[in-house]
Parts: structure tokens; C-alpha cells; sequence
């Protein structure tokens, strides 16, 4: 075989290993993807990757969540978006398990401290109703949520790198790079 045919040859077995991979162990490109699963792409296609039927949540008039428990995804689209494209896309550590292309590894035991380690100082915030507090990274696409202590709601006085440093993520997200989602 000459090395050009090698190269083809090896070209199109990774592309048939990408496509044919569990989408739980793949890798996460921030503000891109989740494995195979894109931003922009129809949550229809996503569907079809996943092999799964998903929970639909309703999110007040904003968006619909499309949760796929056994692969602990969820795809998000804006309600009245007749493409039903994908604009984010959050990742459930407790069932999901990978790596962030910048080198985190994900698994339930995720916690605040490894993404400190990994993606630096983030910009804090929390959920309008203090459910959630978030270590948002907008500039890379990604953001870690963690369930925010008695007290804390959008407190300015807070070291939250300490106060959370050894709180475990319940989820991640990740989306267009630059933008809220």
C-alpha cells in the first residue's frame, strides 16, 4: 500500500470511529460540540445520534429542553426557532464521562477546583431566582454549574473561587463562544 492510501485509509477509519462512538465518552469542544452532537444542529439529527427519545422541558417562553437521561445530555433550542436548532448544550457529570478538549477530565467526582485548574479565574453568576450559581468562561463557550450556599445570591464579597472551590459540578454547559446562553 503506498503511504498516500495509508493515509486515506486511516482518515476514514477515524471519521467511522467518530461517527460510530458513545457519544457519553467523547470529547467536548467548548463553544462547539459535545462528540458528534454540534451547536446549530437540529435537535431531530442530535436524536438520531443519540438513539434515545428525550424528556421535553418547557423553560418558562424561552426555550425547550430536550433531556436525554441515559446519556446525560440535554439539548437546548429557543422556542419559535422553526430550524430547532441546538444553542446549547449541557452535559450531566453523573452520567457523562470525557474530556473537555482543554483537558478536563468529567465524571460525577468533578468538582469547582478542576476547573480552576484547567480553564483559571471565572466571571461568577447566579440564576435570577439564586437557584444556580455559575463559573461562566463566556470567551471559551463554557460555563459550570454548582448549587450555591445559603447566603451567597449574587454577593460581591464573596471569594467564590474559595467559597465553592470544593463543591462538585451538577452540570456544564457549553455554547457559542461570546454570547449568553
Amino acid at each position: 500500500m503506498k503511504p498516500f492510501q495509508r493515509i486515506i485509509t486511516a482518515v476514514l477509519l477515524l471519521v467511522l470511529l467518530c461517527a460510530f462512538t458513545n457519544t457519553r465518552k467523547e470529547v467536548v469542544v467548548e463553544g462547539v460540540c459535545v462528540g458528534a452532537i454540534k451547536l446549530g444542529m437540529s435537535v431531530t439529527e442530535a436524536a438520531e445520534l443519540l438513539h434515545d427519545e428525550p424528556k421535553l422541558i418547557t423553560w418558562n417562553q424561552y426555550s425547550y429542553e430536550h433531556y436525554f437521561q441515559r446519556d446525560g445530555i440535554s439539548l437546548f433550542e429557543m422556542q419559535g426557532d422553526e430550524q430547532h436548532e441546538i444553542f446549547a448544550i449541557t452535559i450531566h457529570p453523573d452520567r457523562w464521562k470525557g474530556y473537555t478538549q482543554m483537558g478536563l477530565k468529567v465524571n460525577r467526582r468533578l468538582r469547582i477546583k478542576d476547573v480552576l485548574a484547567v480553564y483559571g479565574e471565572p466571571e461568577w453568576g447566579y440564576t435570577m431566582d439564586c437557584s444556580t450559581v455559575d463559573a461562566e468562561y463566556e470567551d471559551v463557550g463554557i460555563y459550570f454549574t454548582v448549587n450555591p450556599r445559603e447566603g451567597l445570591c449574587d454577593s460581591d464579597d464573596a471569594d467564590h473561587n474559595t467559597v465553592y472551590f470544593e463543591e462538585r459540578v451538577s452540570e456544564f454547559t457549553i455554547g457559542v463562544v461570546g454570547t449568553a446562553y
